[in-house]
């Protein structure tokens, strides 16, 4: 019973603390700056020195898992009698879950009597790291592989993202957004609002004038969306903007959470990986709600 391990990859932002804590095992895409490829593993790079080094003018870049990869990543656990539950970083933002599902296909054939799922998760963040922590918790009280399965997709489209970005030349440069998208956004002043999906892509919903605007509207959102009987957990990550993170979890506590019904709110550094993509100033928010907004 539950002879499986549930992973993901570092597009997740679960920070030190809570792959521990969850006993969360990670595969890693690499952020490559200034001819250096840095891995996660062998070879680490910081949120603050990429964010440093973006705000000099340096555009790093990002490389997806490769099906070789992922296929000695999850054999490590097949050999050793394990079957494997995989969440993805959202397909439209990476090619990592078609990597993931090449390597799936082929240990299976390998190891047939060992189960092997890849899912991608249309999430990125700690939207994705959310409904890895759920589908943990599912685990620790003694779902089957089967059920948890069942959990992932009928609850995965219920990971609300919502987040604005300083300036939105970095997703542009990466083909994160469009360019008509990224255009409409680059008036002085004026931040865009953005989410994601039922398909995993980066959508931006509205514009406010100001990052001051920009945060209240995330505020309205979680106040007006967040359903509290789904998850008692919500998430917040930042890219180099502490104080703008720290505001909305108080702001939730004092004036949108007023019957303490959020049990947890987690506030993580945005990891290199997506960070490379939406730029210093990020600022995202992450809960359950009946559906995504789009």
């Amino acid at each position: 019973m539950n002879q499986f391990v549930i992973t993901t990859d570092n597009g997740s932002d679960l920070g030190v603390d809570l792959t521990k804590e969850f006993g969360v095992e990670l595969v890693n895409l690499t952020v490559i700056i200034d001819e250096e490829e840095y891995d996660g593993a062998n070879k680490f790079i910081s949120s603050e020195k990429i964010y440093n080094l973006m705000k000099k003018g340096k555009t790093p870049k990002t490389s997806q898992v490769s099906p070789a990869k992922a296929e000695e990543f999850f054999e490590s656990y097949l050999k050793k009698g394990l079957d494997v539950l995989h969440l993805c970083l959202s397909g439209q933002v990476s090619g990592s879950y078609n990597s993931c599902k090449i390597a799936e296909v082929n240990l299976k054939q390998k190891y047939p009597e060992r189960k092997i799922e890849v899912i991608d998760s249309l999430s990125g963040s700690l939207g994705q790291g959310l409904l890895v922590l759920e589908a943990i918790k599912q685990k620790n009280q003694n779902k089957s592989f089967e059920e948890i399965i069942e959990f992932i997709n009928n609850n995965k489209k219920n990971i609300c993202h919502i987040f604005t970005v300083d300036d939105l030349t970095y997703l542009k440069r990466s083909g994160r957004i469009s360019r008509t998208k990224s255009a409409i956004g680059s008036f002085i002043g004026v931040k865009p609002i953005l989410s994601v999906d039922n398909y995993g892509r980066i959508v931006q919903i509205d514009k406010v004038r100001g990052r001051k605007n920009s945060i209240l509207y995330i505020l309205e959102k979680i106040k007006k969306h967040i359903d509290f009987n789904l998850s008692n957990t919500l998430a917040i990550t930042h890219a180099d903007c502490q104080k703008d993170a720290e505001f909305i979890r108080d702001e939730i506590k004092n004036k949108i959470d007023t019957q303490d019904k959020i049990k947890n709110i987690i506030i993580e550094n945005m990891g290199p990986v997506l960070g490379s993509h939406s730029g210093p100033g990020t600022l995202a928010v992450f809960f359950l709600a009946d559906q995504r907004l789009e």
